[in-house]
């Protein structure tokens, strides 16, 4: 019932007009997913595709402040058959959007594959790494490395409740540097590295470090992200700044494994990574 009354109201709205006030919402599309940042608590965001002036998709995510679609997957019929899209917010109890949005040809969006040049690099122990940087995968399309140490961690080593296990006796230790299977060929392609971990001991697990010595990152952006329950990034950060002096280490984010792409998003635009992805 709610996508008929949003498909009518839509059709009311090209014929009639007429809008909210601004919400000073900004939009972020490419030719696979919507999202809006700054917008009006309780908003709808509405993505709607057209062929011509005939309205062939309509879809509508909510929330509050950031929110995130992708429509690609949500509507792939009416995407084959339409040429625009427009994306705005709505106020359901007004049955008119507000006054920004987003209206563009669909092939003169930018691509959801890596144009930016961007390399998600990750080291998962337990999985909820792993599960945060392919959330941040579906939003960017950088491609992927997956830090895998040499010898693999198990439960026992993770067991920081004994003193003795593999973790600890690595982070008591600052020149461990835990060895890594494998290595990324093509580093000087990349500009901006995505690196996760997660919080061990309040910082990065030391295979960080060894990462960090392996390759020659000056000049390059590095977005820290982490999986934590309750630690923070910032001491990690403050740690990465150090030793990459001569890179940009951007503000880091912390998540869990069932972060939203919302938080995420906000993210990505508030360090800038759609805006160096437009101009690489």
């Amino acid at each position: 019932m709610k996508k008929y009354i949003l498909i009518l109201a839509v059709s009311l709205m090209l014929i009639f007009g007429g809008c909210l006030t601004s919400s000073a919402a900004e939009f972020t599309v490419t030719d696979t997913t919507a999202a809006v940042t700054d917008a009006p608590a309780d908003s709808e965001m509405i993505v709607a595709l057209y062929s011509g002036e005939t309205l062939t998709g309509l879809s509508s995510y909510s929330g509050s402040g950031s929110i995130t679609g992708n429509y690609a997957e949500d509507m792939p019929a009416a995407l084959g058959r339409s040429d625009s899209i427009k994306v705005f917010l709505w106020e359901l109890s007004t049955i008119v959007p507000y006054e920004d949005s987003f209206e563009a040809e669909l092939d003169e969006l930018s691509s959801g594959s890596n144009d930016s040049n961007a390399l998600i690099v990750y080291f998962s122990a337990t999985g909820n790494t792993e599960s945060l940087a392919n959330t941040i995968a579906r939003l960017t399309g950088a491609d992927m490395y997956e830090i895998v140490p040499e010898d693999p961690y198990t439960d026992e080593d993770l067991n920081y409740s004994n003193d003795d296990c593999r973790a600890n006796q690595e982070m008591n230790d600052p020149d461990a540097r835990p060895a890594i299977a494998g290595s990324v060929e093509n580093m000087d392609e990349y500009d901006t590295i995505l690196l996760g971990y997660p919080i061990w001991w309040g910082t990065m697990p030391r295979i960080i470090n060894t990462f960090l010595d392996s390759y020659d990152l000056s000049g390059k952006t590095i977005m820290p992200f982490c999986t934590s329950g309750s630690s923070g990034i910032t001491s990690s950060v403050t740690t990465l700044r150090s030793i990459c002096a001569y890179s940009n280490v951007t503000d880091g984010f912390r998540g869990t494994a069932s972060t939203s792409e919302s938080a995420v998003l906000n993210w990505l635009e508030t360090n800038g990574f759609y805006e160096a992805a437009s101009n690489s």
